[in-house]
């Protein structure tokens, strides 16, 4: 995942964010789209990003080759993907919701290769 912050050109920063948001295997656009997220991981370059966001900030979610998908608003913190608890189903974890995406390899992980992820209130989608 990278997030840049959006500018004007040769002007103030206008306070959002866009995000490239890795599409695979684990990774999957509908999972973060029914569940309201934005994730990243598999090193620490990537997941740190989502370090930048607080709560209120508005990204903008781009998947690399197919174009923008969302915008969203931040709800929460970061949390590593095994442990963030969807208040909204149950308290659940992605590990025991039905996802398009293998979240199995979220599991064990060291800090530096795990998945983390952000809660997202979308308002704007497209798939």
């Amino acid at each position: 995942m990278v997030i840049l912050q959006l500018s004007e050109s040769r002007g103030t920063w206008n306070g959002e964010f866009y995000v490239s948001f890795g599409y695979g295997k684990e990774r999957h656009w509908n999972d973060a789209l029914k569940y309201g997220y934005i994730s990243a991981g598999h090193g620490q370059w990537y997941s740190d990003t989502l370090n930048m966001l607080d709560i209120g900030d508005r990204v903008w979610v781009k998947i690399p080759q197919t174009g923008f998908v969302g915008v969203g608003k931040v709800t929460g913190e970061i949390s590593r993907a095994e442990n963030y608890k969807f208040t909204k189903y149950d308290n659940k974890t992605l590990l025991e919701l039905g996802t398009d995406g293998d979240c199995s390899n979220f599991e064990n992980l060291d800090d530096d290769d795990a998945e983390y992820l952000i809660p997202v209130e979308w308002i704007k989608q497209c798939r």
